[in-house]
């Protein structure tokens, strides 16, 4: 961290360099959206269906795609590792603001990437194991084998639910309980 960014850096393709959210922590909406303000810095690639800048997601388990962004393109998946609609707009002079939303949770349902608010890729979720991972997941950076780089991450958000520990869960009803109890003790107490 430094300047108000996060830098994302790896120099060997075999080196992953993500965050990720997945499984039980997290709940998909039926019209996911993500939003993050990315500088592409520079990159390097074995494979052109693959940068090492990602914004990820799987709605269900092996159902998902990912938004990649390379040095003045941004594309989709349209298969595993295949690329998929693609378009050139700057990544690079400065932070862009991309949105992705995401309208429904199966196989073929609609995605649109738009940059700075002008819509840039129009594609669908696809059923891949290996890309998308066995679990419902949001996540960026860098997080394939056939890439490296550097890029800088401004903000990251999604809507999808963060489901709460099952400690969590407990105390919080713990607490209920005794605020109920309190409650009715006090009610009790002043109609004497």
């Amino acid at each position: 961290m430094a300047g108000g960014f996060l830098t994302i850096a790896n120099d060997t393709d075999s080196e992953f360099m993500y965050y990720d959210m997945q499984g039980s922590d997290i709940a998909m909406p039926a019209h996911l959206t993500i939003t993050a303000s990315v500088l592409f810095v520079a990159g390097n690639t074995s494979n052109s269906a693959r940068t090492s800048a990602l914004i990820g997601f799987a709605t269900m388990p092996g159902i998902g795609n990912g938004v990649y962004i390379g040095q003045n393109e941004i594309f989709l998946s349209s298969a595993e590792a295949t690329r998929g609609p693609s378009a050139s707009p700057d990544t690079s002079s400065f932070s862009h603001l991309y949105r992705i939303e995401v309208f429904g949770l199966a196989i073929g349902s609609t995605i649109q990437v738009f940059q700075d608010d002008v819509l840039q890729l129009t594609g669908n979720l696809y059923s891949s194991i290996p890309d998308n991972g066995s679990t419902e997941s949001v996540s960026f950076g860098d997080r394939t084998s056939l890439a490296s780089g550097n890029s800088q991450w401004q903000s990251f958000n999604h809507n999808a639910a963060v489901v709460p520990e099952p400690s969590t869960l407990y105390l919080g009803a713990i607490s209920g309980l005794f605020f109920l109890y309190r409650k009715c003790r006090n009610r009790t107490r002043g109609s004497r």
